[in-house]
């Protein structure tokens, strides 16, 4: 009897994994695939959405709060932006912006300095990184490749609100 109920629970689970495989659902570990796109398709057939849930170079109102890069920094060390607010909504976690990865002006377009615990508000835009040369590119020059900066996969750019 044992032998019975121990074959069903298994033909049971096997079953749930053949429908759960032909609806499509993604097992935990797979990779999903790559897209190719043609830049001439950015802006146009193509949106991309950054990493504040929104379409890059959307200019959004963001909010958030300067903190030490990770809890073993010392004084003087990186700072990042955590932005937990976007367009009046708070997001379920906030999003990190190291500050090499933030560029900010007051409304006279004088650059802002973080400092650890500023509240800062901002109409502001998520866009690409360009932060330096192909490592292939710096051999062709002639120049030893550098070690890039660890960076953010986009840029935060922004105007502080007064």
């Amino acid at each position: 009897m044992i032998t019975v109920r121990v074959f069903v629970v298994v033909a049971s689970v096997f079953a749930m994994l053949i429908v759960s495989a032909d609806a499509g659902f993604v097992v935990e570990g797979d990779a999903k695939p790559s897209i190719t796109v043609r830049a001439d398709e950015l802006g146009g057939r193509v949106t991309v959405i950054g990493r504040l849930d929104s379409p890059l170079r959307s200019v959004l109102t963001v909010s958030g709060v300067w903190q030490k890069y990770n809890m073993r920094a010392k004084p003087g060390d990186v700072v990042s932006l955590f932005v937990d607010e976007v367009n009046g909504k708070r997001l379920a976690s906030p999003v990190e912006f190291r500050d090499l990865d933030v560029a900010v002006c007051d409304p006279t377009g004088a650059p802002v300095q973080p400092a650890i615990g500023q509240r800062w508000v901002l109409r502001a835009y998520e866009t690409w990184p360009d932060y330096y040369h192909p490592p292939e590119f710096e051999i062709a020059m002639g120049r030893p490749p550098q070690a890039p900066a660890a960076r953010s996969a986009t840029r935060l750019i922004g105007v502080i609100k007064r």
